[in-house]
């Protein structure tokens, strides 16, 4: 154990224990005599017998906060529910604002479920299982994570269908009840949802659709972008929009589905989505066609709305 202590020393000096312990969840066992599972990441068990108490308990409360969102950040990139596990007691309140000010696990979470691994799916059901709230609004982008103070961790979810149906599953699982979880996603102080358009009804609708989300990940043939905020799923938010709207154009559930089966095939969402990356070939032609269409459209420009998931124009 010393000499792996011994590795986490800098130029400038040992590290502190905190960013020690940080530093050994990037570690894997590679020890083929050892008798846990291969590739599990034992040396961050073992820093944290020895750790725990001077990077968790003794350190400073803004260290300690900063040591820990960084490991929960690093439980959820590699979907480490052993790691969450054993943080969780040094956690007091997954959805405060000591914690959620520099990392919110959920909203992190939102981004994860579109992957393939069912282990997002296991981590998403174990934060949910010890309280994290899918309704969380933040005052503020957290330290490490961007672009969900506006939203909740429900509302990041709808942006995909992959990642809305895999959440929906694991609710079911839970035996979460849906109605109750609608009218309070709903209820909350900043109302995305409610601002968005969508009602108990309506949501209840989408919850209910018997839907084969998109299985496969997106991917820019020009410069490979994988999900993120510069690419949409349009088949699926033109399918939303029309679903929040369907008392004001008549389309019937089947309908809806049926148009949505035939924009797959027109946007070639199966492939590759829609890149709208400013940096990238494919995504400028895209965000200046795009920047026409709202130009010239008949209900003047509304370009704050046009960029969000559950207002696309169609």
């Amino acid at each position: 154990m010393r000499l792996f202590l011994d590795q986490l020393e800098s130029t400038e000096g040992f590290l502190t224990a905190g960013l020690a312990l940080e530093r050994s969840t990037y570690m894997r066992c590679t020890n083929h005599a050892c008798s846990h599972p291969p590739g599990r990441r034992e040396p961050f068990f073992w820093a944290f017998d020895i750790l725990k108490n001077e990077a968790l308990l003794q350190s400073p409360t803004h260290l300690v906060l900063d040591t820990i969102a960084r490991i929960l950040r690093t439980a959820m990139i590699y979907a480490d529910v052993e790691i969450l596990d054993r943080m969780l007691p040094f956690v007091n309140d997954l959805n405060g604002k000591e914690l959620t000010k520099w990392f919110s696990p959920l909203h992190r979470l939102a981004y994860h479920l579109i992957r393939d691994s069912p282990k997002y799916k296991e981590v998403a059901s174990f934060l949910i299982a010890h309280g994290a709230n899918l309704h969380l609004i933040l005052d503020k982008d957290p330290a490490y994570g961007v672009g969900c103070s506006d939203q909740t961790p429900l509302s990041q979810t709808m942006e995909y269908s992959k990642s809305f149906f895999e959440l929906l599953k694991i609710l079911l699982e839970l035996r979460i009840d849906i109605p109750a979880l609608i009218e309070k996603e709903l209820n909350e102080r900043q109302k995305t949802l409610v601002d968005a358009g969508w009602t108990q009804e309506t949501l209840q609708q989408l919850f209910d659709l018997q839907y084969k989300p998109l299985e496969k990940l997106r991917r820019c043939p020009e410069c490979s972008l994988v999900f993120g905020e510069y690419f949409r799923e349009r088949s699926w938010l033109n399918m939303l929009k029309r679903l929040k709207e369907r008392t004001d154009n008549g389309y019937s559930i089947e309908e809806i589905l049926e148009i949505r089966d035939c924009e797959i095939v027109e946007f070639n969402d199966a492939a590759q989505g829609i890149c709208r990356w400013k940096y990238c070939e494919i995504g400028k032609a895209n965000l200046a066609r795009e920047s026409k269409a709202v130009e010239t459209s008949d209900e003047g420009e509304e370009s704050e709305e046009d960029d969000s998931p559950f207002l696309l124009s169609i």
